[in-house]
């Protein structure tokens, strides 16, 4: 589902239930014949023939890989982890990580995937569950 554009990125996990759920961006384009689904944040993507599909290989295979990985982490090493993202943990929230890295643009990304300046991207803020 869609977020407002100026909401932060946030990862909130309960490793006791091994749970996660937060918002996070997401930049879709077309490369060659094949859509791509990337959050740049998190440095993670999923590919398909329809935007569905990079979309569903997003959430479903890569996102939940990444989110079983943290869930076997102990709760300082979730910590180390996220902080390689640029997600820091609230001091008050003890199961809240923002991130609170540099927003990287679009141009940035489209340099480094070495993608065309006229490649067509949309990007929005998602909810994610794991």
């Amino acid at each position: 589902m869609p977020i407002n554009q100026s909401q932060q990125e946030v990862i909130k996990l309960n490793l006791r239930k091994g749970e996660g759920h937060g918002t996070i961006r997401v930049v879709e384009f077309k490369d060659h014949q094949f859509y791509v689904a990337y959050m740049p944040t998190l440095n993670l993507s999923g590919y398909g023939d329809t935007e569905n599909e990079a979309l569903d290989m997003l959430f479903k295979d890569v996102l939940m890989d990444f989110f079983e990985h943290l869930m076997k982490l102990s709760e300082t090493e979730v910590t180390e982890e996220l902080a390689k993202y640029g997600f820091m943990k609230s001091g008050y929230f003890k199961k809240r990580f923002t991130s609170v890295g540099p927003h990287v643009e679009l141009s940035s990304i489209l340099s480094k995937l070495n993608l065309p300046p006229d490649t067509k991207v949309r990007e929005k803020y998602l909810q994610v569950a794991a």
